[in-house]
């Protein structure tokens, strides 16, 4: 098959062929060269990419998984981050437990020791899966992030959750946002995310119960 030839590209471009063919063998050829010793980056890298951009299969969930968990190689943690959340979105309908159960294995990406993977995975929460079981775990994991891309990118995850959750939750994202964008110490980049996605309007809030720095709308 093409997809075991040695020239990198063919045994590459050939696996973006099957997987947009979504024939049922697909999955089980795909999972043995995620789960390959031997197979190169790129080629096991466009394995997983596959069940981000072509392919549903609730049965690859638990290697994409194990790779988020035990990978060594940090871009395929990153591409099984977004593979997982896509194949999560398309299910999330029919079994909400299990969705439940593995945005677990998101929030352990939020945290991953490489920052692409982090920012990565806010990157789901704030597009793919939207939950506001992520509120926690993203305000947890904004005020200790250091990188820039990933902390703007865990402000808009948590911007997409001030109307889905009660006032008490939202006024703490709010009020977290106003700090970032009080803290001269911040990136200007991280501080003007934080003030872009504060609310347009939120003159309804009890500014009583808010420090004397918090930016009230004119």
């Amino acid at each position: 098959q093409l997809i075991d030839d040695n020239d990198e590209k063919i045994a590459t471009n050939s696996i973006r062929t099957i997987a947009k063919l979504k024939i049922k063998e697909t999955t089980f050829i795909l999972k043995n060269i995620i789960e390959s010793k031997i197979r190169s980056l790129p080629i096991q890298e466009a394995a997983i990419d596959a069940f981000w951009f072509d392919i549903v299969d609730e049965s690859i969930i638990n290697t994409l998984r194990n790779v988020i968990y035990n990978e060594k190689e940090f871009k395929l943690r990153k591409s099984a981050v977004s593979a997982l959340a896509h194949n999560l979105s398309q299910i999330q309908t029919h079994d909400p437990v299990l969705v439940d159960k593995e945005l677990e294995t998101i929030y352990k990406a939020l945290n991953d020791s490489r920052s692409p993977v982090r920012k990565q995975a806010a990157d789901v929460l704030g597009y793919t899966l939207v939950n506001i079981k992520s509120l926690e775990p993203l305000l947890q994991q904004m005020n200790i992030e250091n990188s820039i891309l990933p902390k703007k990118t865990m402000i808009y995850a948590l911007s997409k959750l001030i109307y889905r959750i009660d006032k008490k939750d939202s006024d703490k994202i709010i009020m977290q946002f106003a700090s970032i964008y009080n803290n001269l110490n911040e990136d200007y980049r991280v501080r003007e995310e934080a003030k872009r996605c504060l609310p347009d309007n939120y003159k309804s809030y009890d500014y009583q119960t808010m420090p004397d720095w918090f930016p009230i709308p004119k």
